[in-house]
């Protein structure tokens, strides 16, 4: 494993964040989507998969508190449009305008520098997300000025 779960000291209200356990080249994969097939109910996989249509008609059934946590730790695949939504650690990753990592279309997490040790791991959130999704999150209520 590449990182570790922590609270963010550096700005209380990102809550937590992944940080790097050990120092991470640039072009490291730190982390890999293993989609869940629809029919399926246990297995390893570390993230669900919907079509736009099918997510947000889950999303108007679900609960409040389920709706945030679906759409804060969920984003628009960049090459498919699917609705990815991480199960595992890596849905901490905060945002940055000057990030460490990106996400590919083959759903790698790849250092963009070397990252040492100790260090937060952020994506630029912007290259995750399309309009209507960023639409969602403003109707949602959900705090979005990391897209300014």
């Amino acid at each position: 494993m590449f990182y570790e779960v922590k609270n963010c000291t550096d700005n209380p209200n990102k809550g937590k964040g992944i940080f790097a356990s050990k120092f991470i080249p640039k072009g490291t994969v730190i982390w890999k989507g293993n989609l869940a097939e629809s029919n399926k109910k246990s297995g390893d996989y570390n993230c669900l998969c919907w079509e736009k249509d099918e997510f947000l008609e889950k999303l108007s059934s679900w609960l409040m508190c389920d709706q945030m946590s679906y759409i804060t730790h969920a984003f628009v695949h960049p090459k498919t449009k699917s609705i990815i939504y991480i199960l595992d650690d890596n849905k901490y990753t905060n945002h940055s305008d000057c990030p460490n990592v990106f996400t590919s279309e083959d759903l790698e997490v790849i250092a963009l520098c070397d990252i040492e040790e100790g260090i937060e791991i952020t994506e630029n959130y912007n290259s995750l997300n399309d309009e209507w999704y960023r639409d969602l999150e403003q109707k949602y209520g959900m705090s979005i000025d990391y897209y300014t």
